[in-house]
């Protein structure tokens, strides 16, 4: 009867252990800026906050994380937008607590950029 039935045949191979390959995420070929929570929930908050404040604080937020201390130079030519657009956009982001602002007379002003660590 052993000749007739052979357990060796009807058994299984283990399978293979395939190579796990890790997905990789594809590096963005565009720059991108990281807002802070607090900024999300404090822009939303601002009334009547305009474009230019939005735009105002993007550049804020992106060239406060590559300087030391976070302070910014905000010169005018630095940024597409006219000087009252600019000025009011500060002046939002001031009273909403986001920045502070060191007003040198007739030179750009120096900015804080607050909450980014």
């Amino acid at each position: 009867m052993s000749a007739l039935f052979d357990l060796g045949k009807f058994r299984t191979q283990p399978p293979a252990k395939a190579k796990a390959e890790k997905r990789r995420i594809p590096q963005s070929q565009h720059r991108f800026i990281k807002l802070p929570k607090i900024w999300i929930e404090t822009l939303n908050k601002i009334p009547n906050a305009s474009a230019a404040t939005y735009r105002a604080a993007l550049y804020l937020v992106e060239h406060g994380w590559q300087t030391p201390g976070h302070v910014v130079k905000f010169a005018n030519r630095s940024w597409p937008m006219c000087r009252e657009a600019k000025y009011k956009a500060i002046e939002d982001l001031r009273q909403a607590g986001l920045i502070a602002v060191e007003a040198r007379g007739r030179k750009s002003p120096l900015i804080t950029v607050r909450f980014l660590v």
